[in-house]
């Protein structure tokens, strides 16, 4: 999930559109900070929005000290196969699987 499409009006008044989500995270004695920075206050009407953003990084756990890696948890195992990727397409049922997107 991109954040950019998720929230789209917190992404065009970030300070840094080229930063990755673990850009604004730092640990402290008491855990995880999350610290996303913008280029301006938030206007009252933002206020929603920003905390939909907030509530969406603290649910997730992240690991102190380790690299940023991809996993695939689908099925049994935690690694990525063709088979499992279209078990996992098959069962939703997708009609229209745009392919060509990925060739």
């Amino acid at each position: 999930m991109a954040l950019e499409d998720s929230f789209p009006h917190l992404f065009q008044i970030t300070s840094d559109k080229d930063a990755t989500v673990a850009d604004f995270v730092s640990y402290s004695g008491c855990g995880v900070v999350w610290t996303p920075c913008f280029r301006r206050d938030f206007q009252d009407w933002e206020m929603g929005e920003v905390e939909s953003l907030m509530q969406l990084l603290y649910r997730y756990k992240t690991i102190v000290y380790r690299e940023d890696s991809k996993s695939w948890r689908v099925g049994s195992r935690d690694k990525f196969s063709v088979s499992s990727f279209h078990m996992e397409v098959a069962k939703r049922r997708v009609r229209d699987f745009l392919w060509k997107a990925i060739w």
